[in-house]
């Protein structure tokens, strides 16, 4: 750009466009490279040192039935549900279990929301929620309630002592 063009741009009487800018590509080059189409994988011949061995044909591998995956829980609701999972490894390990009462999660999980929609309700939600039966569910919950009448050492059980306290106070009323 020459002195002339310069002041006449400076006092606003030239209007000079900007450059074209230069196009920039992944990894520095102009050139695409062009990829080759995907080959489908095939098995060579199985090498035999036997002679006249008859080949015999690999059986096919047996389908595998899909099942559906289970449907994400909202981040809250999977932050409650590893809450009760957390719960449950502590009363295991205040009741010096080896294995993790899931039993008592489930308990936790319907007594929680039976305060709001009622015990059949919760029983029925949680089961659809989870992909589980109803009876199932029903059943760990009995289980539960079996274990904390017959073990006196569940009472001090800290995860399950709000539930306790309910369940005395609802059998004095």
């Amino acid at each position: 750009m020459d002195a002339k063009k310069q002041r006449a741009w400076a006092e606003g009487r030239l209007e000079i466009p900007p450059a074209a800018r230069k196009k920039r590509t992944p990894h520095g080059g102009s050139r695409r490279v062009q990829e080759a189409p995907p080959r489908a994988l095939e098995q060579p011949p199985r090498l035999s040192f036997l002679a006249g061995a008859p080949r015999q044909a690999e059986p096919a591998p047996a389908p595998v039935p899909e099942q559906p995956p289970r449907p994400v829980p909202p981040p809250a609701q999977l932050r409650r549900e590893q809450a009760r999972i957390r719960r449950a490894a502590l009363i295991a390990q205040q009741l010096d279990e080896r294995e993790l009462p899931f039993y008592f999660v489930d308990f936790m999980n319907v007594e929680d929301l039976s305060r709001q929609v009622g015990f059949e309700q919760a029983v029925s939600d949680i089961a659809r929620r989870e992909s589980r039966d109803p009876g199932e569910l029903t059943e760990a919950w009995h289980e539960a309630v079996a274990r904390i009448a017959e073990d006196e050492n569940v009472r001090y059980v800290d995860a399950l002592r709000p539930y306790i306290e309910r369940i005395e106070s609802e059998l004095e009323d």
